[in-house]
């Protein structure tokens, strides 16, 4: 299972099995010392399905929970996931922290070293800049190269991801992360006083372009103390940007420089 959309109050879990399953979802109070947690169950499917989800609502910041999944194939056919800790993060009491992770396609091995640092870290979120899988439209791109790999972090902290130019805007990326508000390609995360863009840069992204008019409103209409733009493609780069069209290094990508000028208005 992997975590999606945590709220003030609430949080999304979403798993897959190889076959069609009917889903259940639990949840309990942790409480020190507890060895057997006061479960109560939140949903259960009524229908058979691959990709499952469940809402968890009603929780407290601060307040830390313990959930539980399983799929149920037949009468005694149930394979339940290990029991995992999540806590509704109160960022009047704590700062933001997150960490930034990107281009792990094609690295499975690396990705899960990476994850396994992150987890050390103990963030309360990840952002992907994008191109988490290698090739888009090839499931065992996203079931064995990106998920296995980072089950044991993916399952305790929730992924933000923008789509990169590898995931080829194939409907798995929409699959997989189908709670991402609307229009999913583009959208925005409130954390604390610092507001998430997230901007897909493989569309058009010039001035008078709808993402460009989404893009200049969110951030004007913001009041967070720290606005953060995240895409894809880079506006800046420590050390060049190499174009094969031109056959000359340029700072940043140049389809998106003109961004610069936005973003430091």
């Amino acid at each position: 299972p992997y975590i999606q959309q945590v709220t003030d109050s609430s949080f999304h879990i979403v798993w897959e099995t190889d076959v069609a399953c009917r889903g259940i979802a639990y949840l309990a109070e942790a409480k020190h010392n507890t060895l057997h947690p006061e479960w109560m169950r939140v949903c259960r499917a009524d229908t058979l399905a691959e990709l499952q989800t469940a809402h968890f609502t009603g929780l407290e910041r601060g307040k830390h929970y313990i959930y539980q999944v399983a799929a149920i194939r037949n009468p005694g056919d149930t394979v339940w996931s290990a029991p995992a800790p999540i806590v509704i993060p109160d960022y009047n009491q704590q700062p933001v922290q997150f960490a930034v992770v990107g281009d792990t396609q094609g690295r499975p091995k690396a990705w899960n070293k990476i994850a396994h640092m992150i987890k050390e870290e103990h963030p309360s979120f990840i952002i992907h800049v994008g191109d988490l899988v290698q090739f888009g439209p090839n499931k065992d791109d996203w079931t064995d190269e990106f998920f296995r790999p980072a089950k044991d972090l993916l399952s305790l902290v929730p992924l933000y991801p923008t789509i990169g130019n590898h995931e080829g805007g194939h409907a798995n990326y929409y699959r997989y992360f189908q709670l991402l508000p609307e229009p999913k390609w583009f959208y925005t995360q409130q954390k604390g006083n610092v507001l998430f863009v997230f901007v897909n840069t493989n569309m058009d992204v010039l001035p008078g372009s709808r993402q460009y008019q989404l893009l200049e409103a969110a951030l004007a209409s913001s009041t967070a103390t720290w606005k953060v733009v995240v895409h894809h493609h880079p506006v800046y780069v420590s050390s060049g940007y190499y174009t094969p069209n031109t056959q000359r290094v340029v700072s940043g990508d140049p389809n998106t420089v003109h961004l610069r000028a936005l973003y430091e208005t």
